[in-house]
């Protein structure tokens, strides 16, 4: 059997590995997944919104999706200004 933090942590290894070579559906769906095991998990929330962004700047895919979820966290936590930074990012 294997642990719940055990799938965190390879969900999480295989997103930031996607995301390092630009494979950013694949990312997001590892940081989703990531998510389903530990909803509340800051680090797999902060590297999910980054792939979004990335995937919304570089192949003008998932813009919706991101300016949602982006919108939804600076309500949340109107103190990150990185959430900000990557809104005014991705306005069009």
């Amino acid at each position: 059997l294997v642990e719940k933090s055990e799938v965190f942590e390879l969900s999480m290894e295989y997103g930031k590995s996607y995301l390092k070579r630009n494979a950013y559906e694949s990312a997001i769906k590892e940081f989703r997944h990531a998510l389903k095991v530990f909803p509340e998990d800051k680090e797999a929330l902060d590297y999910l919104v980054k792939a979004y962004v990335k995937d919304c700047i570089s192949n003008d895919n998932n813009c919706d999706t991101a300016k949602k979820i982006l919108s939804d966290l600076i309500r949340k936590y109107p103190e990150n200004f990185d959430y900000m930074s990557y809104r005014i990012s991705i306005e069009k």
